[in-house]
């Protein structure tokens, strides 16, 4: 056996790959779990958007006996509902359409428009929302995005 003259200090070219290996693993993991809670709040923001469009439904069927027929609801505190937690939900109204528009207070980088009814030119319809019915969000999160 054989002493070496004198002691190495520092590490191998194996574990520094080995430490390269497991820090991007741990960047990866993050990124999925960022774009996870991105697609949490989209989520939450498109489920109150179609909750939204469910209460005006209940709400036209509801006036369809009272005097001046049906319509929608003007504003949210005629509908009697409540937006979910952190959801900032904007809506305006006329008896003939309405226009939303969703933002999450934890993400405001991204937003959810609809409208229903012949709305045009008389009230605003809120950006991303281009056709009737149909709820649009930006920005556009790939596959996978429901409308």
């Amino acid at each position: 056996m054989t002493k070496r003259a004198h002691s190495q200090k520092g590490f191998t070219l194996f574990e520094l790959m080995a430490a390269i290996v497991i820090l991007a693993i741990l960047a990866a993991l993050s990124l999925k779990i960022a774009d996870g809670r991105k697609r949490a709040y989209l989520a939450v923001i498109q489920t109150d958007l179609r909750n939204i469009a469910t209460a005006q439904e209940g709400y036209w069927y509801d006036s369809y006996d009272e005097p001046g027929g049906p319509r929608y609801a003007p504003n949210l505190a005629q509908l009697d509902w409540n937006v979910s937690a952190d959801v900032q939900m904007t809506m305006v109204g006329i008896a003939i359409g309405w226009s939303a528009r969703a933002v999450h207070k934890k993400r405001n980088d991204f937003r959810c428009a609809m409208y229903v009814g012949d709305v045009k030119g008389l009230i605003q319809i809120y950006e991303p929302a281009i056709e009737e019915g149909v709820m649009e969000c930006e920005p556009k999160m790939g596959k996978g995005q429901s409308k």
